[in-house]
């Protein structure tokens, strides 16, 4: 049993250590599209969606949903009235959003019960040991990319939470997963317990990031050790030369006309990449995750519309993707790319009843204003990507100390007035003068001080640093 660690939020903050000028990628979009406004809204549409899952697709005297639902209010399909193991991955991580979007005991309690009735209802011990989620209660079918997508649910929910129990079953989940990986093909995990044959992209890089997730909790070199080599099969398999990750690495080879890459791959791959990044610190892997997703929106967005193709439970995770990268690097083009995304499903793909379909990139029929049905997955697809968008976080900004999203004179203030991280130190003073002038793009109205009174302030900081100095060689 691993203590909980102290709880937190679901992304982390790290300070923003690159110019995005730096990195070569250019800009696609203006960033004059995106207004920071919109986030609350965005959590709005994500609550409101959130909140039809709840009404129509939680089982009775249960925690755990139904796959679907159609016009007349009645549930359908899975196995034995329970959804899919893999639609159950996606609400988790809906239902992480609502209660970082709404930290209350009601919604915390979602998670943890839900978690404990999954764990129930959906986990199998077998005889040989290998134990993991199976697809739907009453059935014996397990796949490897299911248990991985839980590897992250439950991770993210830990994080969130630090409820013990929740990482306990991550570390289960990874080492069942695991067990799908072997030498054939030069490593790499299968799709499906039991089916021999392809290696699959999706397990292998999902849970790739699973367990440097677990390895952030735990500190534990082993985890760390396999997020490596996962990313590392995955990227030296299956990685294309523009950044992009075929479907399966394919033993009727890997240009198999079908063999095509997809959304979640991209995102998946530049959310593995900035779990590296965190952990390491190398800027190879932050440089990788930009690639990608930078990549990934030319490949996957319309760059007129802003529609991602293919299916919301793919697109997703794209979409999880920008924000974190923005997160990281404080550029706005990705906060761009991910609300032209979600503004198409709300203008486009949601109908009269609030309910979506399938594809990110159709458009609904304004002659059929309904769905007969819908499926958890979808909507939960949905639901995240508005909450996640919407409760976007820029990184921290060096010599920014009243937070306020540009290093100007008021910091220099902040600083005098002790107000900086380390108090009257010449590191947060050296800070502050290295990023005079910035911002973070995240303002609607910015005033930036004439270049005289920029000039004027760094005299100032000459003076009082020469003090500094003077200071320490009394001491």
């Amino acid at each position: 049993m691993y203590a909980a660690s102290s709880a937190g939020r679901l992304r982390r903050s790290p300070s923003l250590v690159v110019c995005a000028c730096l990195l070569g990628v250019g800009v696609a979009r203006p960033a004059e599209a995106f207004d920071i406004a919109d986030l609350p809204t965005y959590r709005e549409w994500g609550a409101e969606v959130a909140g039809t899952i709840q009404n129509e697709f939680r089982r009775t005297t249960s925690y755990t949903y139904a796959e679907g639902v159609d016009l007349n209010g009645d549930q359908f399909g899975g196995v034995n009235g329970y959804s899919f193991i893999w639609a159950a991955s996606v609400q988790f991580r809906t239902l992480n959003s609502q209660w970082e979007n709404d930290p209350t005991a009601y919604n915390l309690r979602n998670i943890i019960r839900f978690s404990d009735e999954l764990y129930q209802r959906y986990w199998l011990d077998s005889g040989d040991g290998q134990n993991g989620y199976v697809v739907a209660p009453g059935s014996l079918e397990r796949y490897y990319d299911d248990n991985a997508h839980m590897t992250v649910a439950l991770m993210e929910a830990y994080e969130l939470t630090g409820a013990p129990r929740l990482l306990d079953r991550a570390i289960a989940t990874h080492d069942f997963v695991l067990e799908g990986e072997d030498d054939y093909q030069g490593g790499g995990i299968y799709f499906r317990e039991g089916a021999f044959g392809n290696k699959n992209t999706i397990s292998t890089l999902q849970e790739a990031r699973g367990a440097a997730m677990i390895y952030q909790a735990t500190g534990e070199q082993r985890f760390l050790d396999d997020a490596t080599r996962l990313l590392d099969w995955t990227n030296s398999h299956v990685q294309r030369s523009d950044g992009l990750y075929y479907q399966d690495y394919r033993e009727t080879g890997i240009d198999d006309i079908s063999n095509v890459p997809l959304t979640n791959g991209a995102g998946m791959g530049v959310l593995t990449n900035l779990e590296m990044y965190d952990i390491t610190g190398d800027l190879a892997y932050l440089q990788e995750a930009r690639r990608v997703g930078y990549r990934a929106s030319r490949q996957f967005q319309n760059t007129t519309d802003g529609r991602v193709w293919g299916g919301g439970y793919w697109a997703f995770e794209l979409v999880d993707a920008w924000v974190d990268i923005y997160q990281h690097d404080g550029s706005l083009r990705w906060l761009v790319y991910a609300s032209q995304a979600i503004e198409f499903l709300k203008d486009n793909l949601e109908d009269d009843n609030g309910h979506y379909g399938r594809d990110w990139h159709e458009v609904s029929d304004p002659t059929w204003p309904e769905l007969d049905d819908w499926l958890l997955i979808d909507q939960a697809a949905v639901a995240r990507a508005y909450l996640y968008t919407g409760l976007a976080e820029p990184p921290a900004m060096p010599g920014d100390y009243n937070n306020d999203r540009v290093v100007d004179g008021a910091n220099f203030l902040a600083w005098q007035r002790g107000e900086s991280p380390a108090p009257l130190s010449a590191g947060d003073l050296q800070a502050w003068q290295a990023n005079l002038g910035a911002s973070s793009g995240l303002i609607t109205t910015l005033s930036v001080p004439e270049p005289s009174a920029l000039w004027e302030l760094a005299t100032l900081v000459g003076l009082v640093q020469a003090g500094l100095r003077w200071r320490a060689f009394q001491r």
